[in-house]
């Protein structure tokens, strides 16, 4: 399989000294669309609406991780969608394969949760990025519009509950202020879970555009025990940011310590540095 051209991009990183340096390296992290299709209605996602086009060719998927070994190393794969446990079969199957070829590569599905059962015990996925966008039960599936996504009784009795990470957009209504965004982390200390992550929409609908909430905004002081660690951005071959990230962390009133990072995409659509194969075909960054 002939590759396309790979820009290999940098970040820049600002550490606790305010210290900004570049980092480059000829490391990609994997993107592999397995299905258009999901299973819930979110109003911030069209996919709901979308219909199978071409299904994953594992062949080629294997033969593509072949030949980037050849000019790169995997550093992580991450499976999405859609909702990508709809293939869970081949997700395996493509772990399994790709750990033979880079032994450290780190395995993601990011998931609504509606199979989540099905991923306990699965020694190829490393990590489960489970979105959850409130705290209530209720209301979580209320923004989802579909009661196929887990309960927090089912997250908190998942065997594998340490691959799971959280991860909430905010939406105007919902998680949308300092207090909301507190209630979540403790939420996600009383359900053992350590790993969370905050979006921001993109402006991919209107709804997201109208429920837009503006991080930056935020008085994160007025959250007792959170401290920044440091913010970074991915940029672009023309040294343009692609995006505003940062990472927390957060001591919980049960004395858990919470790992928490905030994502806001400024040029979704650009060159980034990370693949993705879709449609039996590997291109660079989202188009």
């Amino acid at each position: 399989m002939e590759l396309p051209k790979i820009i290999f991009s940098h970040k820049s990183c600002e550490n606790e000294n305010g210290i900004i340096s570049n980092i480059d390296c000829n490391e990609i992290d994997l993107y592999i669309v397995m299905t258009r299709i999901c299973n819930v209605n979110c109003p911030f996602c069209t996919y709901h609406q979308n219909k199978e086009i071409s299904p994953v060719d594992i062949d080629k998927v294997k033969e593509t991780l072949d030949e980037l070994s050849k000019i790169c190393y995997v550093r992580t794969i991450h499976f999405t969608g859609g909702e990508p446990t709809l293939k869970l079969d081949k997700i395996v199957e493509i772990c399994e394969y790709a750990k033979k070829i880079f032994p450290s590569v780190i395995t993601s599905v990011n998931t609504n949760g509606s199979f989540l059962s099905s991923l306990g015990g699965l020694q190829c996925l490393d990590n489960i990025a489970l979105s959850r966008h409130h705290y209530n039960d209720e209301i979580n599936r209320e923004i989802f519009k579909s009661n196929l996504p887990p309960t927090s009784e089912a997250i908190a009795s998942f065997p594998d509950r340490a691959k799971i990470h959280l991860s909430c957009n905010l939406i105007k209504g919902y998680i949308d202020n300092e207090q909301k965004l507190e209630d979540y982390l403790e939420f996600s200390s009383h359900i053992d879970v350590n790993d969370i992550g905050i979006v921001s929409l993109m402006d991919n609908c209107k709804y997201s555009i109208d429920n837009f909430v503006d991080f930056e905004k935020f008085d994160l002081s007025k959250i007792k025990n959170l401290q920044k660690c440091r913010c970074y951005c991915n940029k672009d071959e023309n040294n343009i940011p692609l995006c505003k990230c940062e990472n927390y962390l957060y001591l919980s009133k049960n004395m858990h310590l919470i790992s928490m990072y905030h994502r806001y995409a400024i040029k979704h659509n650009d060159i980034a540095s990370y693949l993705v194969y879709e449609n039996n075909q590997l291109t660079q960054g989202f188009k």
